[in-house]
């Protein structure tokens, strides 16, 4: 999460309408295509050449000159060498340089010709000369323009910015294929800002009359570099929980909600392209396309300027009254009327054996269509009625932005919820309340197994009775937390709880209870993902079970239940629900990627929504684990099926290795593989081993291996920079053995005193964000959980009433749900009460609360003072005195 301040509100955005929306359901990260991929990923193997690439057939596109590329040189990697590829400044080739570099080159890509503008400034000095690939708007989709045996990676962040890049040493290297960085030298930044290599000459799929990143800057307030960097690397199929923690250099920083926020505008921009080229196609087929018409055509940037700049061009279906009034040939008498009405003789047209000619009526109604016709396709017309209509616009604009913010709101909410800090190492009782068929209760062990359910009946004359039950059940497990519902008969249920805990009932046991929102678990108590995890058990029995996981590990819990249904949103039934589940399930992967998941004891459902797996890839890791036993290394996943290289480079960064466990297993498999002489490898899976006897040939013979666990695969670091990590242990004189440990940190902090950040990071070759992030992996100890900065359950052994309010009291509540009126408080009273968005000032907040992503959100514990009561209406306005 990064702390930049919240930008500067930009002009009204442009409405579009939900059905171009569709678009945005590529931005989940579990594509089909992407599956398939993978599914067909193979080592890499060399091929023959093919001369002949396949080319679109729509349009025959010139080659653009290339610069020039020199010869790479190489070093042993071992060494933490890199293949250096400088690109000089030729910009024109001859033809017959082409052809030479056509035969020399092993794949070659057809680009379409670039506008004059865009080749102008790909020649400015301020520019670096390179390569221009084309943009695919659907980046999960293979190029027409790119070869079958071309394979683009990201740029490494490992990497030192003065062009240098790491060449592919071999089959399994994440880092391979990767492009440079470059240094654009700006006025705001003279020392530079790292680009990627063909970052500035991005060629989209539809050649407009305006450049897609500069409209991007204007649309988002975002610098014209960032908005290259970020589009190149969407189209290389990077997910934002990747960006946003390993390409910060690249994306200045942004946070996840700006890079959402980017990422809908672009395929917003993409969606008017693809419209504009399917009508320029129709207009052509009929024949009525003109160079001014086209010009207007590629002008157009929003759907509203398309929709007005081909309207007088649309035709209609052959069924429509007005074409079937021209096929009768009234066209001619229309436009007499317009023209010269002095000579128009209707009657002369009448023909009483022709349908819609045979009476004056009849006649008349024909010419009336074809009118109405005409006037709503001319362009004159057309832009009266809009002047006139400027404002019904301005409302569908506003309403547009509604929605999108409606939906951020959401998001921003739902992340809230998410990060909510997990309560481990406890024993819980959760409690789904109810009248008449009682109340449900579960207790689960503190690694969420269920150990005992049951019903209650609180509320029906029996509460003396059952309580000796609940008492018996607290005492026999040792557990002093109890977790409630807010559903139905929340409120009595609490007063029952705290009326025994105040009279020191469970003694000798110091009982304390907290409230729980149990939205949607009502729906994922029938789904089949909660019968596969508890077959045969009550559905009303699991709900019990999902409200005591809530408060042990919220975000394990909540990734099973579908977003919209957790009952943080505003409006939501109201917007695009293509765009809100896209934006949802970006922040679900956002929050469990950053999270991290131990991928030896981690469930299936939260494993899918690690960036770079869907459910196919998470269930075959599953089925690998089943089958061979627990990942010792990250290097494993490889094995998997399904898991390539793309995919493994987006989602190795976000898993764990917890190396207690490993050690353990390790230690016992190395007592049982004395007795079957196994050997231990660093290879993470078996191999052949050779073999050989006194007078015998030599043989090959296959042995199982004990793969070699890393200390780094416990940390937030990703194996890209794993040689990194080791020559800054090199530096400080540190050890695998004391990642997280406090001699660790001593000496990065007495390092970083003594070299500062920037000239280590120099000295690396690497970035100053990647460089961080090695920091914090060898700092931060194992069971590191950034969630524990956010806030925990709010636990109470009191009640009070609505009653025993007063206006000027002060009080500590949590935060139910924000919205963009106001912030909803859970005080304890039995009903929220509301602080009015004026009330919520920067002034109020703290240094990290005051950024957009990070507002007041569900789950923050804050100190309320009341304003107002209105009790018959059971209303409540509080202040905020600040957040705890």
């Amino acid at each position: 999460m990064s702390s930049l301040p919240r930008r500067a509100k930009v002009k009204v955005q442009t409405a579009v309408s939900k059905d171009e929306f569709d678009s945005f359901s590529e931005l989940s990260s579990a594509s089909e295509e992407d599956d398939k991929e993978d599914c067909a990923w193979e080592p890499q193997k060399k091929v023959p050449r093919n001369p002949k690439q396949p080319v679109c057939k729509e349009s025959k596109p010139k080659r653009v000159p290339r610069a020039k590329k020199s010869t790479l040189q190489m070093s042993d990697g071992s060494e933490g060498g890199v293949a250096k590829e400088v690109l000089n400044s030729a910009v024109a080739l001859a033809d017959a340089d082409l052809e030479d570099r056509k035969n020399k080159l092993d794949t070659a890509q057809t680009l379409k010709t670039a506008k004059t503008k865009r080749k102008n400034s790909a020649q400015s000095p301020s520019a670096p000369k390179t390569k221009k690939l084309k943009t695919d708007g659907e980046p999960s989709k293979a190029s027409c323009f790119k070869s079958e045996n071309s394979n683009t990676e990201t740029p490494s962040t490992s990497t030192p910015w003065e062009g240098a890049c790491k060449k592919e040493e071999n089959e399994d290297d994440c880092t391979s294929g990767q492009s440079p960085l470059k240094k654009m030298k700006t006025e705001s930044c003279p020392q530079g800002q790292p680009i990627l290599a063909n970052a500035n000459n991005i060629v989209e799929e539809v050649e407009m009359n305006w450049d897609m990143v500069q409209v991007l800057s204007e649309r988002t307030n975002v610098e014209p570099w960032v908005c290259a960097n970020i589009i190149r690397l969407f189209n290389d199929d990077n997910t934002i929980p990747f960006i946003v923690r390993y390409r910060k250099e690249l994306i200045n920083n942004l946070d996840a909600d700006y890079l959402r926020e980017i990422q809908q505008t672009l395929e917003e921009l993409r969606a008017v392209a693809k419209k504009v080229r399917s009508t320029i196609q129709k207009i052509k087929k009929e024949g009525k396309m003109s160079e001014c018409l086209l010009r207007a055509l590629l002008n157009c940037k929003t759907f509203e300027e398309l929709e007005h700049v081909s309207a007088p061009y649309k035709t209609g279906s052959k069924g429509t009254k007005a074409q079937r009034a021209r096929q009768l040939g009234l066209e001619e008498a229309a436009r007499t009327l317009l023209e010269n009405p002095g000579n128009l003789n209707l009657l002369s047209y009448i023909q009483p054996s022709v349908k819609g000619l045979s009476t004056l009526q009849d006649i008349e109604t024909g010419v009336q269509h074809i009118l109405a016709d005409m006037i709503a396709k001319d362009r004159e017309t057309l832009d009266f009625i809009r002047k006139l209509c400027q404002n019904r616009e301005f409302r569908a604009k506003l309403t547009s932005d509604a929605e999108k913010e409606s939906v951020m709101m959401f998001g921003r909410n739902l992340r809230q919820l998410l990060l909510t800090s997990p309560v481990p190492g406890r024993t819980l009782m959760g409690v789904d309340p109810g009248y008449k068929h009682g109340c449900k209760l579960a207790i689960i062990s503190p690694t969420s197994q269920i150990l005992h359910t049951d019903v209650v009946y609180l509320h029906c004359g029996q509460g003396f009775q059952e309580a000796e039950k609940i008492k018996r059940l607290l005492l026999n497990f040792n557990c002093s937390t109890v977790v409630i519902g807010n559903g139905t008969a929340c409120r009595e249920t609490e007063a029952y709880f705290a009326d025994l805990i105040m009279k020191n009932y469970f003694a000798p046991l110091d009982v304390v209870y907290c409230i729980v929102s149990e939205a949607g678990a009502s729906i994922y108590s029938v789904s089949p993902e909660a019968n596969k995890e508890m077959p045969g058990l009550d559905p009303n029995l699991r709900s019990a079970v999902s409200i005591a996981r809530r408060v042990q590990d919220p975000l394990a819990e909540l990734v099973k239940i579908e977003p919209k249904h957790i009952g943080v949103g505003m409006y939501q039934h109201d917007v695009s629900q293509t765009l809100l589940k896209a934006t949802l399930d970006s922040v679900v992967e956002e929050c469990v990627s950053f999270v991290g998941v131990d991928i030896n004891i981690c469930s299936e459902v939260l494993l899918r929504h690690i960036a770079g797996l869907n459910a196919n890839r998470a269930k075959n890791i599953i089925e690998w684990r089943e089958k061979n036993g627990p990942f010792i290394n990250r290097e494993q996943l490889k094995k998997v099926k399904g898991l390539g290289p793309k995919s493994f480079q987006q989602c190795a960064g976000f898993i764990r290795i917890n190396q207690d466990f490993i050690r353990k297993f390790c230690s016992q498999q190395s007592g049982s593989a004395g007795s079957s002489q196994r050997v231990a490898m660093t290879s993470p899976a078996g191999a052949e081993v050779t073999s050989e006897k006194q007078g015998k040939k030599k043989s090959k013979t296959t042995v199982n291996v004990i793969p070699k666990p890393d200390p780094l695969d416990q940390t937030c670091i990703h194996p890209e920079s794993y040689d990194i990590a080791a020559r800054f242990l090199s530096f400080i004189g540190g050890t695998l053995c004391e990642i997280g440990k406090p001699e660790m940190q001593q000496k990065i902090k007495s390092f970083l005193e003594k070299e500062g950040i920037e000239k280590i990071a120099e000295r690396l070759q690497t970035t100053v964000h990647t460089l961080q992030v090695i920091i914090d992996g060898l700092s931060q100890p194992e069971s590191f959980d950034f969630r524990t900065d956010f806030d925990q359950p709010d636990f109470k052994r009191s009640i009070v009433c609505l009653q025993d309010l007063q206006v000027g009291t002060i009080l500590t509540g949590k935060v139910e749900n924000a919205t963009l009126f106001g912030v909803f408080v859970d005080i304890g009273v039995g009903k929220v009460g509301l602080i009015p968005i004026r009330n919520v000032t920067e002034a109020k907040l703290s240094k990290t609360k005051r950024r957009r992503s990070l507002g007041l959100g569900p789950g923050e514990r804050v100190e309320v003072q009341v304003l107002n009561i209105d009790v018959p209406r059971s209303r409540i306005t509080l202040d905020l005195i600040r957040v705890l």
